[in-house]
């Protein structure tokens, strides 16, 4: 130990006295250690911790059914239905509690200028008794919840008893209107408990009471994630083979199901199971990227220990002669590596805090803290090896030398080994920085093409406004009527250019299923659709949507008029691929016959990577008898940032009436972010990382090209006394420099062409070996190679012979 404190203060003495050194060993550190410690931080919340508050999460399994009945196809698991979680929980003993929730959803909190909207959560009865969590406050659900009359109880989250409620101990029993119903507060949830995914939750309503009897007897009802606990000493195993049994037994009964059903368990992160998201699979390779941007500070800092080495021949000479073992020398020189190292964690965490506003600014996952004990302890593991990483073969190197020439003249030379293993360093420097970039450029590249998709609507400055207005009490007739003064309202406010109303909002995967004919036409399809929808005469100036051929609707096509309708161009073409679909007849569910008055762009019904899939609109006038629907939006296009227009929106409808639900406000481009996020997430973070891992390597070359020009004074001192011009000097040390940047992006070439053909998922209308990307890249690594060269070469090249022959 006591040794040990020698090496310490020895190391602190050494670092102080070379300041320079220290401070670019540390920030090179820092920035590699710190991108690790943010990006596991995301990795460790999506795949490696619990989710918080489930008691022995390891045992929580969630099950994934295997079916194959009707249009439900799930070769790889999906989703059940009520009836299944109740066959497996009575067929099986391998379970001890098996539980099910829908998708979180938002819901409407409260009437008037106070209403809110909040995330809700439908569960099972034996959700939170499966889960092994403990309330907070009150009780949690039970079988009761699941029997019919249902029990319109809630469980509130602890946040929302402290935000909302005011953290109120009497908050059990009162009551709270969550879209249009009186609930009950029966419970709090612990604090941080979220359930089993990483997306917050405010309330947990019960099954019965939120989706009804028809969700807890009808087996059509597939919409229900499942999850089970195993009963003590089960494997997992016995549990598959026994809840598929169970299954298999129940669907005997019934003709309309798949007669062999099976399960599939996963963990009960969901991102280790078979159903990875795109996110997920970023953040995977993200976690790669960030390791390898640490292996370049590595060879960074490994490279200035050389180079320290180098100029510290005679004092190890010295230290070996007077007795030092050259594996207490080891020691010594590796405790120095290892305390920088530790410095570099230090700063490294000093800039995750810093940088905690920023973090937030990408688009991560949810984190629920950048600083925490795994966190720490990760950064602490990593820092320790990569000091062992970096200082292991320049340690090594600089007790590998001949004693007397040292303590004759104590000349810092480098010998040819010690200089292959410096180009060698920044070789692997330059190759993982091209994989980078070329990475970087694809997905950079794959974020372009899906910006650039044909939405088929100018989603830009786009807004849906919309409430519930068959909560509060409107029927079809009073519902239309309101809308009308709501856009009468809307129309007035400065900002709006044009607005209207349509029944099913356009890009948010809603539409009406109706029969649709074209006489004598029957083509060749059998994806979605094709799907209504009812919308006003200036719903297709309002989306910004073309008509490409034919008219829009007009005041004049009212109820009693002749029927039209509007195609898009997807359905344009499939029944007329003629381009002859005008005054054509479209039979639409009664038989009446609608003339098809125009062909409009075809707007994406859903995601950005579907096909456009048949659609055609109907005057919202002319719905009568074609299932009326009162849930209308109104579609408003502003001249300015639509983010401005909320509010006052928003205000514009709530102030028709005081007792209306939560009117949601929402731009177009936030239904698109779930689409883009992966590509986002991918194309900022790789190019931070890429021109991080630049940046490193361009301060190696230039660390490099620096220290042989030292090296080499009194050469280029003779060669510029026996003739050689300043232009051949600077020749000289930039070909030599370029040499090795060559051989670099030679070999970081093949590894970005074996690389990106693992990253074919992650990118969206580009090709892994896209040309584009793999021209640029290599030019733009060597234009900043040249430049990090150029600086010491003409440093160099203005040498004074004189100057330099006296220099040794």
């Amino acid at each position: 130990m006591d040794k040990l404190r020698q090496d310490l203060r020895y190391a602190i003495r050494q670092l102080m006295k070379h300041r320079g050194f220290t401070a670019i060993a540390v920030l090179t550190l820092a920035l590699g250690i710190g991108a690790n410690t943010v990006m596991f931080s995301v990795v460790d919340a999506l795949f490696l911790s619990p989710p918080p508050g489930v008691h022995e999460p390891e045992d929580v399994k969630r099950i994934y059914i295997v079916r194959d009945e009707g249009n439900m196809r799930t070769t790889e698991g999906g989703p059940g239905m009520y009836a299944d979680m109740r066959d497996i929980r009575t067929g099986s003993r391998a379970f001890s509690s098996v539980a099910g929730q829908t998708w979180p959803g938002d819901m409407d909190l409260g009437r008037g200028e106070s209403a809110r909207q909040v995330t809700g959560l439908v569960v099972t009865g034996s959700y939170f008794q499966t889960l092994g969590a403990r309330p907070a406050l009150g009780r949690f659900f039970g079988p009761v919840e699941d029997t019919i009359p249902a029990s319109f109880v809630t469980v509130v989250s602890h946040s929302f008893w402290e935000n909302r409620l005011g953290a109120n101990p009497e908050a059990i029993g009162q009551q709270i209107r969550l879209s249009g119903d009186m609930y009950t507060i029966v419970g709090v949830a612990p604090e941080h408990f979220r359930g089993i995914d990483t997306d917050a939750v405010d309330v947990w309503l019960p099954a019965s009471a939120a989706r009804g009897e028809d969700f807890l007897t009808d087996r059509n009802y597939i919409g229900l994630n499942l999850f089970g606990r195993l009963a003590p000493g089960v494997q997992p195993e016995r549990a598959i083979a026994e809840a598929s049994a169970a299954m298999r037994h129940a669907a005997s009964e019934f003709e309309q199901l798949d007669p062999t059903p099976s399960i599939i368990l996963g963990p009960l992160n969901s991102e280790l199971g078979p159903h990875r998201s795109q996110t997920g699979t970023v953040s995977l390779w993200l976690g790669l990227v960030t390791g390898l941007v640490l292996l370049i500070a590595c060879a960074n800092v490994a490279n200035l220990l050389l180079s320290r080495a180098t100029q510290r021949r005679r004092e190890i000479a010295v230290r070996i002669a007077i007795g030092a073992g050259r594996r207490r020398l080891l020691r010594q020189l590796l405790t120095e590596s290892v305390f920088l190292a530790l410095l570099g964690g230090v700063g490294a965490l000093l800039l995750t805090l810093w940088s905690t506003e920023l973090i937030a600014l990408f688009p991560l996952p949810p984190l629920p803290s950048l600083l925490d004990v795994r966190i720490l302890g990760f950064t602490l593991g990593v820092s320790v090896l990569t000091g062992i990483v970096f200082g292991i073969l320049p340690t090594l190197q600089a007790s590998r030398f001949n004693l007397l020439p040292a303590l004759r003249d104590g000349a810092p030379s480098e010998g040819s080994s010690r200089s292959r293993v410096r180009s060698g360093l920044l070789i692997v420097q330059v190759a993982i920085s091209l994989v980078l970039l070329v990475a970087a450029g694809l997905l950079v590249r794959s974020l372009a093409e899906a910006r650039s998709v044909e939405l088929g609507l100018d989603a830009g400055n786009l807004l849906y406004a919309s409430v519930d207005l068959e909560d509060a009490g409107y029927a079809d007739d009073a519902a239309n009527a309101f809308l009308d003064r709501a856009l009468q309202r809307i129309l007035a406010l400065p900002g709006v250019v044009a607005a209207d109303v349509a029944a099913f909002e356009p890009l948010g995967g809603s539409a009406m299923a109706l029969g649709a004919e074209a006489p004598g036409r029957e083509p060749e399809y059998d994806g979605e659709g094709p799907y209504a929808n009812f919308v006003g005469p200036d719903f297709f100036q309002a989306t910004g949507s073309a008509v490409l051929t034919g008219r829009a609707f007009t005041d004049a096509d009212r109820e009693g008029g002749a029927p039209v309708v509007i195609l898009n161009e997807r359905m344009a073409n499939l029944y007329w691929p003629a381009g002859d679909a005008l005054g054509e007849c479209l039979e639409i569910t009664d038989g009446v016959c609608s003339q098809v008055v125009g062909v409009v762009e075809s707007i994406r019904h859903d995601t950005l990577d579907e096909e456009p899939v048949p659609k055609y609109y109907i005057p919202l006038s002319q719905q009568a008898g074609r299932g009326a629907w009162s849930g209308k939006t109104i579609i408003l296009r502003t001249s300015g940032d639509p983010e401005d227009m909320i509010v006052d929106v928003r205000r514009s409808i709530q102030g028709l009436a005081a007792n209306l639900p939560f009117v949601s406000v929402i731009p177009v481009t936030s239904l698109i972010a779930p689409d883009l996020r992966p590509y986002r997430l991918g194309a900022t973070l790789f190019s931070l990382f890429g021109v991080l891992a630049l940046l490193l390597a361009s301060i190696g070359l230039y660390g490099v090209v620096t220290f042989t020009v030292v090296r080499q004074t009194r050469e280029i001192g003779v060669r510029i006394a026996l003739g050689a011009g300043r232009t051949d000097v600077l020749r000289l040390v930039v070909a030599r420099a370029m040499a090795v940047t060559f051989v670099g992006v030679l070999i970081g070439l093949a590894g970005a062409f074996a690389v990106t053909r693992f990253m074919e998922s992650l990118l969206y209308g580009v090709e892994v070996i896209d040309p584009v990307t793999f021209a640029s890249v290599p030019l733009i690594l060597l234009t900043v190679a040249l430049i990090a060269a150029y600086i010491p070469a003409r440093r160099a090249a203005r040498v004074d012979p004189m100057v330099a022959l006296r220099a040794e």
